[in-house]
């Protein structure tokens, strides 16, 4: 291998690997809720990135990188950011039980009312109803998109 091919390949490696470490960094700006809203969404894209990487790698990979521990930590995390971001009032949780549609139905309709209004919403299947997390002034919506007021 000539020198020019090592060079190039160690400064790509060096590169993806700052990549790496800045995308998974968390941020310490403080306390705020936007602050805490940007870990959320940080730790909502770090959770499929790594479900992705769980679903693509052989289980050896995933035990040799330790990807479930990772996506435990992120999940611990994510669900910490939740729970902050509900009790300071920046988001509020809607929990959907509609019994004349089945739950993909409910989410499509609710995602049809987000999408058109550009609001950012956030959905978990529980049991037998579904969590919708936005901000207090989209909470509306998901009660339109149950009651028949969105359009598909």
């Amino acid at each position: 291998m000539s020198k020019a091919k090592r060079n190039t390949i160690i400064a790509a490696v060096c590169l993806l690997t700052l990549l790496c470490i800045w995308m998974y960094w968390p941020s310490k700006d403080g306390n705020s809720d936007e602050v805490i809203n940007r870990d959320f969404h940080r730790c909502l894209r770090s959770l499929s990135q790594l479900d992705f990487a769980e679903r693509m790698l052989p289980e050896f990979a995933t035990r040799l990188l330790h990807v479930y521990d990772t996506k435990a930590k992120y999940h611990a995390r994510f669900q910490a950011d939740r729970k902050a971001l509900v009790s300071s009032g920046y988001f509020v949780e809607v929990r959907i039980v509609d019994t004349n549609r089945t739950m993909p139905q409910t989410l499509s309709r609710i995602r049809t009312a987000f999408h058109a209004a550009h609001a950012y919403w956030f959905a978990e299947i529980i049991t037998n109803s579904i969590v919708v997390i936005c901000r207090p002034e989209h909470k509306s919506l998901c009660e339109k998109a149950v009651e028949n007021d969105v359009r598909q």
